[in-house]
């Protein structure tokens, strides 16, 4: 599945559950996980790769970085993997 798909996919069934998403793209954002989901005072950041996709060194430091910041920061390269992350918020 291609990482665009991966992402629509969560994404609407995150909305579909009452979860908030914000997309992360924009100049200066080179390495950022790619969206962030709010619910109920809860942040889970995510990167999203096409199934079988790897984070690349500078996504994993970020996302390393979130994590020793006390956020749940991820990356899945599976929809039912991301839907099961954010299904622990709910």
């Amino acid at each position: 599945m291609k990482e665009s798909q991966v992402e629509k996919t969560i994404v609407k069934w995150a909305k579909d559950n009452g979860i908030a998403s914000l997309k992360l793209d924009g100049p200066g954002d080179a390495g950022k996980p790619d969206r962030l989901f709010l619910y109920q005072g809860k942040i889970v950041f995510m990167e999203m790769k096409a199934t079988g996709g790897r984070p690349r060194k500078l996504q994993i430091k970020w996302l390393k970085n979130l994590e020793e910041q006390g956020f749940t920061a991820v990356w899945v390269d599976d929809v039912n993997e991301g839907i099961e992350i954010l299904e622990k918020l709910l």
